[in-house]
């Protein structure tokens, strides 16, 4: 398969990060963590997609946490009711 990189008439280097994302039923909750390796610093006080995130997240009455320390990769996790 040939891919988006390998097809651009200028040289690209694409270094990729993992990402792993769980879901668990527990009792009358939901949980939902997504955790990758990148670059972290994610602030989910600026720009608008963690902020909008989190207002859906809260909207069905649950809850969003985002850690993510610079240089260390990002972990969301959400918790809801079920």
């Amino acid at each position: 398969m040939t891919t988006l990189a390998e097809r651009t008439p200028v040289p690209v280097s694409v270094d990729c990060s993992s990402a792993t994302v769980r879901l668990a039923a527990r009792a009358d909750q939901l949980q939902v963590e997504i955790v990758d390796d990148g670059v972290g610093g994610a602030d989910p006080h600026a720009g608008s997609g963690l902020r909008r995130l989190r207002d859906r997240v809260e909207a069905l009455e649950g809850s969003l946490n985002v850690d993510s320390e610079p240089g260390r990769g990002t972990r969301v996790a959400a918790s809801i009711p079920a």
